[in-house]
């Protein structure tokens, strides 16, 4: 997928979001900027790891089941945003 068809696709994904699920994505990427071991990896399963690192540190933002529906959104726009143009690099 060229950079262009995952940007559109990054945006069609995140327009479909609440305001709080985008505030979990953004303070995902804002803790990011602070803990290397969140930096961005090869593959899903790498990602899924470094989410559940994320969400082990981060503040109580919902409730658990929240919780999890967050973190699966993200696996999935980190997927579209990301992992497709690491895989694409490789």
């Amino acid at each position: 997928m060229s950079s262009a068809g995952r940007r559109s696709a990054a945006i069609r994904f995140l327009e479909g979001l609440s305001s709080d699920e985008l505030r979990y994505i953004a303070s995902y990427f804002g803790a990011r900027l602070m803990d290397p071991d969140l930096a961005p990896g090869p593959n899903r399963d790498s990602a899924a790891r470094r989410v559940s690192h994320y969400q082990l540190r981060a503040k109580p933002v919902a409730s658990t089941g929240d919780v999890s529906h967050k973190m699966i959104l993200l696996l999935e726009y980190l997927d579209v945003a990301e992992l497709r143009r690491v895989a694409a690099t490789a």
